[in-house]
């Protein structure tokens, strides 16, 4: 597994916003996610607690 380039938090927001806009919050799988905002899934939960609260903080914006 390669490690993905480090994303600055307001890049990381900016981008879920965009991928939950585009595909919606249901359609949105997390590898996708993931793929979308550039950052892992360990940083998903650890950094912004996961998606529904990474949803909430883009939501917040």
């Amino acid at each position: 597994m390669s490690r993905s380039r480090k994303v600055a938090p307001e890049e990381a927001v900016q981008a879920a916003m965009e991928a939950f806009w585009k595909h919606g919050y249901h359609e949105l799988g997390t590898r996708q996610l993931e793929e979308e905002t550039g950052i892992t899934r360990f940083t998903l939960q650890t950094t912004y607690g996961g998606k529904k609260k990474l949803f909430l903080n883009a939501l917040d914006r």
